[in-house]
């Protein structure tokens, strides 16, 4: 494709993700990852750029400005924006969307144990344990019975 094509393409995608899921801005970059030849790495990059990039927004936050580059600093620049989009979206609607992107492509191995609780029964155990309020007043611990 042409770059004004693949420009206008991306163009695209980011305007979709400022509406958009933060499980299908995780999963878009999981493929874009794979695609681009870092295989089974895909994963890991993806979780720690948006680690790196949450680390930065916050210590920026706090007014600290010395930034330590990444150790990706090429894909960190490269998805910048999309890592932005996750962020804000992952805030404006919390969920555990690695956990679910990581479920649906089969990511896990479940002789290690990995297995996520899926998010009918985190439902069912948070309406059992904190009822049915409606917006929860102070901070609240909750075991999940599944760890």
């Amino acid at each position: 494709m042409s770059d004004d094509l693949n420009l206008l393409l991306r163009q695209i995608k980011l305007r979709r993700y400022r509406e958009g899921s933060p499980e299908r801005i995780l999963a878009d970059l999981y493929e874009d990852l794979i695609r681009s030849g870092h295989g089974h790495r895909g994963w890991d990059l993806i979780v720690e750029l948006i680690a790196d990039r949450y680390r930065e927004i916050e210590l920026k936050r706090h007014g600290i400005t010395l930034l330590p580059k990444t150790k990706h600093q090429d894909l960190a620049e490269k998805y910048r924006e999309e890592i932005e989009h996750y962020i804000v979206a992952a805030k404006r609607k919390p969920w555990d969307y690695l956990g679910e992107v990581f479920i649906k492509n089969n990511l896990g191995n479940p002789s290690l144990g990995q297995n996520l609780t899926p998010k009918n029964v985190v439902d069912l155990v948070v309406q059992m344990t904190l009822g049915d309020e409606k917006e929860i007043k102070e901070t609240k611990t909750v075991l999940d019975p599944c760890v």
